[in-house]
C-alpha cells in the first residue's frame, strides 16, 4: 500500500509536485519498491515498472496536459495486484477498479484504453 500511495496521492490531486517528488526519491519508498521486487508476481513488478517508466518520460517532458496515460497504468497495476491475491479471473475493467475513488471515472472509459 505505502508503493500506491504516491501514485493514489498524485492522481487525486492530494500531492503537489513537490510532494511526489519528495515521496518518489525517498529511502522508504525505495526500500519498499526492493521488497515488491522479491516477493510480486511477475506481471505486478512489470505493471509497477511501467508506471514508473511512464513518471519519468512526464516530469522530463514537463508536460502539463492532462493524461490519462498515468490513470490507466495505475488501473493495470492495481489489477495485476488483485490477480497475484489470487484473483486471477477477474473480469474488472479500468473503469470499475477505478469507481472506488475517481467519482466520474466511468467518463475516463473513452479516455483510459482497455
Amino acid at each position: 500500500m505505502e508503493i500506491l500511495d504516491i501514485f493514489f496521492g498524485s492522481i487525486i490531486g492530494e500531492y503537489d509536485e513537490n510532494k511526489v517528488k519528495e515521496i518518489a526519491f525517498s529511502n522508504k519508498r525505495k526500500k519498499k519498491s526492493i521488497e515488491l521486487a522479491l516477493i510480486g508476481e511477475d506481471d505486478v513488478i512489470r505493471a509497477y515498472n511501467d508506471l514508473l517508466n511512464y513518471n519519468t518520460i512526464k516530469n522530463q517532458s514537463k508536460n502539463s496536459e492532462k493524461d490519462y496515460e498515468e490513470v490507466r497504468l495505475f488501473a493495470r497495476l492495481l489489477i495485476e495486484i488483485r490477480k497475484s491475491l489470487g484473483y486471477k479471473k477477474t473480469k474488472l475493467t479500468d473503469v470499475d477498479i477505478l469507481k472506488p475513488f475517481i467519482a466520474d471515472a466511468e467518463k475516463l472509459g473513452d479516455n483510459v484504453k482497455r
